[in-house]
Order: structure tokens, then sequence, then C-alpha cells
């Protein structure tokens, strides 16, 4: 007999995860959730399903054979298309649907496509569109760390978050589309948490806020990153309105053409670091690029092309923000700020790289922010490939070129004794040249003690003269390891 319980115990413990397929072993989707347990796989064939699905709290995966253009989750406007309220954790994941149909009341209850409380499934590649109610049409997220990737939020409708609603929790919305999205407040996302989700790698083009946010309205620590803002539009924030929260990061964006009343890329009035953006051809009545009404930092970023009635490029209405290492077309006092034009590569068709000779390159802060975040540039290439970090969104991926004597470290204009013995003080001194190309005499690509003895013996002896350019000063092009931030000659 307890031979016999001893058996029953391990293959109970030993039950192996099977697949599920859908219409073939269970009609509906709910009913192959039913008889699921956690490990299982939900395989769902092409067509619609006229369900509203709950998770019931399985660790299960449910997917679509063929992707979400071919399978349908049609919510019927009778409540949320699916729910996750019973504790789901990220070994939940719904994949590869379309979910529409979703509707709760405007104004009332809460997730059209989604709704997620107190928990933290993983929502993936699918299409969420024409979901509707009063908080996150697509989407509403409570107390929940959830994982949304690679998804899109199409026409969706809600009072606040018109695809997303965050309201505590910190989640992951990494690399979704969010487009045409509607409502009062964050056409796209209305984040109320005060922890720190992230919001990085999205797109979000075309949504429409009636008051505050055309695609982000922000309270609390959100960490935004990565995202290109365009076409956005509201009365205030044309793309993203931070108002409250002290200490949002906000960096590597990239916005462009966005509207607004006030704010026509971002609306600030909390205490927010705005990091590496890059702010172009915004429009308002009042601030084009950015509206201020905080102490808020403005670092290492580039507003070019905005327009307004008032502040073009930024417009402050009280408190006096810190805005250094910036280029911005209306001149600002502040330390390292530029206003010369940034060079993009083709702006007009939204190709925001660096030119090889923008002054954006290498003189933004001398202390690299962009630890703050993953240490990457809004298109995933690592900062400061040079010395400094460059300003806007964009890291050029080299050095620059610059014009310079082959061997002239020390930049007098000639070669002579001084030469190599400032050189060995950059070796064994920690002096930083302003131009490392000179110094490196025989163009090795690196800067290294044969510099110096190999300028001693040509001085001195009938050792052979440096390499290009020398002795006349002469350009070298962009690309190699060593910066020239000083050129050693006009």
């Amino acid at each position: 007999m307890r031979g016999s319980a001893i058996l029953v115990l391990l293959l109970t413990c030993n039950v192996a995860a099977i697949e599920i397929h859908v219409p073939v072993d269970y009609g509906t989707i709910q009913a192959a959730i039913v008889a699921a347990s956690d490990g299982d796989s939900i395989v769902v064939s092409d067509g619609v399903y006229l369900e509203n699905l709950n998770l019931l709290g399985k660790a299960v995966s449910l997917s679509s054979v063929n992707g979400l253009t071919a399978t349908t989750i049609e919510g019927g406007s009778s409540g949320p298309t699916i729910i996750c309220n019973s504790g789901e954790g990220l070994n939940s994941i719904v994949e590869g649907f379309t979910i529409t149909g979703g509707l709760q009341v405007i104004s009332a209850e809460p997730g059209g496509g989604l709704w997620c409380f107190n928990s933290s499934p993983t929502i993936r590649n699918n299409l969420f569109v024409e979901n509707e109610a009063g908080d996150g049409g697509g989407a509403y997220l409570h107390g929940s760390n959830a994982e949304i990737v690679g998804n899109e939020f199409l026409a969706n409708i809600a009072s606040r978050g018109g695809g997303i609603y965050c309201n505590t929790g910190a989640p992951l919305i990494a690399n979704n589309t969010f487009c045409l999205n509607v409502a009062e407040h964050g056409g796209a996302i209305r984040h109320d948490s005060p922890v720190e989700a992230v919001i990085t790698r999205n797109t979000f083009y075309g949504n429409t806020a009636d008051n505050n946010g055309g695609a982000l309205d922000l309270q609390g620590l959100p960490v935004v990153t990565h995202n290109e803002f365009v076409g956005n539009s509201a009365f205030r924030g044309g793309a993203v309105r931070a108002f409250s929260g002290s200490g949002m990061l906000i960096a590597s964006n990239i916005f462009h053409d966005n509207t607004a009343e006030v704010g026509g890329a971002i609306e600030v009035v909390t205490d927010v670091l705005l990091f590496n953006n890059t702010i172009y051809a915004n429009s308002a009545v009042d601030g084009g690029g950015i509206h201020l009404s905080s102490e808020c930092t403005i670092r290492n970023c580039i507003l070019w092309g905005n327009t307004a009635v008032n502040g073009s490029q930024i417009s402050i209405t009280s408190h006096q923000p810190i805005i250094d290492h910036c280029n911005i077309e209306t001149p600002i006092a502040g330390t390292g700020n530029l206003s010369e034009p940034p060079l993009f590569v083709s702006p007009t068709t939204g190709d925001f790289h660096l030119q090889p000779d923008s002054p954006c390159i290498n003189t933004g802060s001398p202390f690299d922010v962009s630890p703050l975040w993953d240490g990457e540039d809004w298109d995933g290439e690592n900062r400061v490939s040079c010395v400094m970090i460059d300003m806007g969104a964009d890291e050029y991926p080299a050095c620059p070129g610059a014009v310079l004597v082959r061997g002239d470290c020390d930049g007098s204009g000639t070669i002579d004794v001084g030469d190599p013995l400032h050189l060995l003080g950059v070796l064994f001194q920690d002096l930083d040249p302003q131009c490392f190309a000179a110094c490196d005499a025989n163009d090795s690509g690196v800067v290294d003690i044969a510099d110096p003895i190999g300028l001693l013996l040509f001085i001195f002896s009938t050792a052979p003269a440096p390499p290009p350019p020398f002795p006349a000063c002469g350009s070298i092009p962009p690309g190699g390891s060593l910066h020239c931030l000083t050129p050693t000659c006009p």
C-alpha cells in the first residue's frame, strides 16, 4: 500500500507538460485554459474566436499557429477581452493574436483589450486594435510587473491611456508600436505609478490626447529611453507631458513633427532629467520644442528647427532649469552650449544620425550620463565612441576627422624636442593632449613608447620622418580610434 502511494506521487511529480490544440482538443480557448496545467502550451489554429478569456493564474503559454494576422480573439464588446487577475507571472504568456472588441464603459471601468490586476504576465507580438475603456483602452496594468514586448497598439480609446494605463507596478514596455490611439490624457500611455516602469525602444506615431500628453502622460519615476515620437498631438505636451515625480529620466529619444498648444514635443512641470534627446521640427504656440515650468536638467540635447509663437526651441515660464552641453538653434547661455547646425544625415526623411563633421560629436558633457540607462544610443550602438559623449540621441560611431601635423603632440605647429617630451608626459604623467592623433607619430593607431622614441631619432639622427600629414598641415579621415578635439594647425 505504501509502495503504491509512493509510485502515484512520483508519477504525479513527473507529469510532462503537454501541448493542447484549439479547436482540435477543445472547442474554445477558455476550455483549454481550464484544462491546462502549469507548463502546458495552448496552440490556437487560425480563426476568429468570440471569447472573453481569463488565464486563471496558470503558467501556460497561449499562442497561435500562424500569428496575429490569422488568429483573432474578439471580445464582443462585453468586457475585457483578456483578464489576468489571479497572480499570473512572467511564465503566463500570450503571443501572436489580434486582440480586439474589448469594451469597458468610458470613464468607468478599466481595461479594454487586457485587464491585468496584481499580475505580471508576458504579452508579446500581439495586435491590440479598437479596444475601449475608461482607463487603458488597449491594456490596463495595476500592481503589475508585466512584460509588454513587441506588440502593436492601434486605434484604442480611453479616458486615460488609449494604449496602456499603468497604475502602480514596474512593467517593461519595450519594442512596441503605438499608432493612432486616443485619450484625454496619454494618447498612447498614461503612467501613474510611483515605481520605475521602463518604456524603451517603442515607436509612437500619430497618437492624440485631447488634454495632456499626445503619446505619454507621466507621473512617478518611469525610465523613458530610446523611443521615437513622431506626429503625436495634444493640448499640452504634443509627445510627452511630465507632470509629477522628482528624478524622472527621459533620455536618448527622438522627437519630431509633434504638435501642441503648449510644449510641441515635451511639457515639463516637474523635476525631470532630459539627457541626449534629439528634438526637431516640433511646433506649438508656446514652446515649440520644450515648455518648462520646473527646475529640471537638460543635458546633451539637440533642439533644432522647432517653431512657436513664443519660445521656438524652449519656453521657460518659471524656475530656472539647468541647461548645459546642448545644441540649441536659439542660443541659450550655459556651460558647453552651442548654436550651430547639427548636420543630421537627412532629417526630412527621419534620419537623425550625425554627419562626420557635425559639431555635436565629442561635445557633450565630460561626464558620461549614459550609464543612467543602458550605455547605448538610440539605435543600440555604444555611447562614448571617442572621448566625450555626443549631443543628441545618436552617437557617431568613431572619432571625427581632424587637421593636424603628425608628431606635433604639443600643438606648437612645429616638430621639436618639446613634442617627445610632451608625449612622455602623456604616457607616464596622465597628461591629456587635445589631439591624440597628432601624438601618434608613427600612425600605428595607438599612442605608445614607440612614438617619442621615433620622434627623438628623427630630430637627432637620420631616422625616417613621421608619415603624412607631415611636415605641412593635413587632414585625417574620420573613423579612427584616436580623437583630436583641438586641431594642431588652422
